[in-house]
């Protein structure tokens, strides 16, 4: 990854005596200049997936026999038919290494990209490993349980004599003490309750999208319509960070779910229904400005750049993409469509109107001055539309601050964190942000401003100017990032990935970390996190039984039917108020109700 090319070097520096220090080359962008003779001069060349994937087939990196290659999250070429798999597959070296902390995230068939690329015989030839894996996992798919078993046994078979691994609690097999000393690190779950009128909107969008779903599988085509049903969990999910953005998506042609959008949004700005005209132009700008989503990453452009033949994308997004399509734009295949030249930045795009932004972020309790929004009068209001997750956020960032402590926030909607800054800009927290749309100059200026140090207090600096916040995109930051000057991480959504969390956490908990970890999960109680929080259990101890031995069912984490149809269990208390046709328990809207922590302390 690119963020990691400065920490090579520095780790190089930092482990070599001025001696003996290694010339460094990077590879990427403007260090691409150098010759095949040239690079072989150098003790150690640095790269990028994204730069070895754009190598052309006669390009310096493949023309150089390398003493030793590492690839370094090696898990980004876990698909063997990306170019970014195949132009691994061609570099020639001596040694081979692949570092990851994550071997597998989405099925046990990835491990096959890893033993091609080690060059493990015979198994690095896919028609071996298709008939001692691929074909028998695909057989306990459909339910032979002896097939899955010869399959798991198989693949284990093959990686364990290549494995070297470590983990936190690893132990010197001679002395029994542990390999890594780090502080000890506490996650703990935050149960939050959801204000009355974001209860309402989540069980009715739930009843809406379960109706869907129910229908797909009465008529049989959940199989064909997996996107699709992924898309209806992904506005759940959204719904419980907060409820604009599910407005941000959703078309809504649904007259009732208008209404209940309108009743939501007027009853979290606290303005009781009184400013409906304005509600509803909030509303139609909502639909008619919201920026489509970028059809590389399937997600809300992150600095949204525009292409001549009128296509949006995130600006890393196309940037990636444009080596691998040649310029040509990938939705309409336009020639030089995709080129540094031709795409146009749209500055300030957002996608929520400046009024809607201005009402989910004001100070909590500010009167019409600090959180007025565009228009005043009738349309101005005198509380901001705080979530449920952000006013739990704003209450520990407060503390975290007072305390002089650091934080790392995490949310993998960029869309969400344009809410969650404006309201730490305007509670005048500290706060810069990490995301897709960084130079890696910003980026290196980012991770360092969270590790400035700050004059002793009596030298006139303070415990509370040592405090301060990152807001990290999950796509962006959750890997490779050294971010051990913070003490407490703070995760908004979860992921049904539980190796993607895990890489989050690890930025913070890692070698160099000298204090106590605090790690907090953002959990709606009685909604899709509590299930997704289960569903995470079972499928680490998957993942887990795919790398030692004793288990037979495979490590996925792709959302699987079953996993889907668990998903959409109607088993909360909600619904069955709901389907009962009962009101729903009075909630507290006036702050949002913790319940008490789940914690779960891990070994050091």
């Amino acid at each position: 990854p690119l963020s990691l090319l400065t920490q090579w070097r520095a780790e190089a520096e930092r482990h070599f005596p001025p001696s003996r220090r290694p010339s460094v080359h990077e590879y990427h962008g403007g260090g691409r200049h150098l010759t095949p003779q040239q690079l072989r001069a150098m003790d150690m060349v640095l790269t990028t997936y994204q730069t070895l994937a754009g190598e052309s087939d006669d390009g310096p990196l493949f023309q150089v026999y390398w003493r030793r290659i590492i690839l370094d999250e090696a898990h980004s070429i876990k698909n063997r038919g990306s170019r970014t798999a195949q132009a691994a597959f061609r570099l020639r070296s001596f040694c081979r290494w692949c570092v990851t902390g994550t071997p597998l995230q989405n099925s046990i068939d990835e491990l096959y990209a890893l033993v091609k690329f080690l060059r493990v015989d015979p198994w690095s030839a896919w028609p071996e490993w298709r008939n001692a894996v691929t074909l028998p996992l695909e057989r306990g798919r459909r339910g032979d349980g002896k097939a899955m078993a010869a399959a798991m046994d198989a693949a284990r078979r093959v990686v364990q004599p290549l494995l070297l691994r470590r983990t936190k609690s690893t132990k010197d097999p001679q002395t029994g003490e542990l390999l890594l000393e780090l502080p000890p690190k506490h996650v703990h779950v935050l149960n939050l309750q959801l204000s009355e009128p974001e209860r309402d909107f989540y069980d009715a969008l739930y009843k809406k999208v379960k109706t869907q779903f129910d229908t797909f599988v009465a008529s049989g085509e959940a199989l064909t319509k997996y996107t699709h049903i992924l898309q209806l969990i992904l506005k759940l999910r959204q719904a419980l960070c907060h409820p604009f953005l599910v407005f941000a998506r959703d078309g809504a042609a649904d007259s009732d779910f208008e209404r209940l959008e309108q009743r939501c949004l007027s009853e979290m700005s606290r303005d009781g229904g009184k400013s409906q005209k304005f509600v509803a132009n909030i509303l139609e700008e909502l639909r008619q400005g919201a920026l489509p989503d970028c059809p590389i990453c399937v997600d809300t452009p992150e600095d949204p750049a525009m292409t001549p033949c009128g296509h949006i994308f995130c600006r890393e997004c196309a940037i990636k993409a444009m080596d691998e399509w040649k310029g040509e734009c990938p939705v309409c295949r336009q020639p030089g469509a995709l080129s540094r030249r031709s795409l146009k930045i749209l500055p300030g795009a957002s996608r929520f109107p400046s009024r809607l932004l201005a009402r989910a972020s004001a100070p909590e309790g500010a009167g019409a001055g600090a959180g007025a929004v565009e228009g005043g009068g009738a349309g101005g209001c005198n509380e901001a539309a705080y979530s449920t997750k952000m006013r739990a956020l704003m209450r520990l960032l407060r503390e975290d601050i007072e305390a002089g402590r650091r934080a790392v926030v995490f949310s993998q909607w960029t869309s969400f964190l344009d809410l969650v800054g404006a309201a730490i800009d305007a509670a005048a927290i500290p706060c810069r942000r990490f995301d897709g749309s960084l130079s890696r100059e910003e980026r290196q200026a980012r991770v360092a401003w969270l590790s400035e140090e700050v004059a002793p207090a009596g030298e006139g600096g303070g415990v509370a100017d040592a405090g301060r916040a990152l807001l990290v995109s999950l796509k962006a930051g959750g890997v490779g990032l050294n971010l051990t000057a913070a003490t407490r991480l703070y995760l908004l959504d979860l992921w049904w990935n539980p190796a993607v969390e895990e890489q989050a956490i690890q930025r913070v908990h890692r070698i160099g970390q000298t204090s106590e970890v605090h790690v907090y999960k953002f959990v709606v109680s009685d909604s899709i996190d509590t299930d997704l929080l289960d569903l995470q259990g079972a499928k680490a101890r998957l993942l887990e039984d795919a790398l030692e031995s004793g288990g037979s069912r495979e490590g996925t984490s792709k959302l699987t039917m079953d996993d889907i149809k668990r998903l959409f269990n109607p088993c909360r208390s909600s619904l069955k108020s709901l389907q009962n046709g009962s009101e729903a328990p009075p909630v507290n809207t006036a702050a949002p109700e913790v319940a008490p922590e789940r914690q779960v302390r891990e070994a050091p």
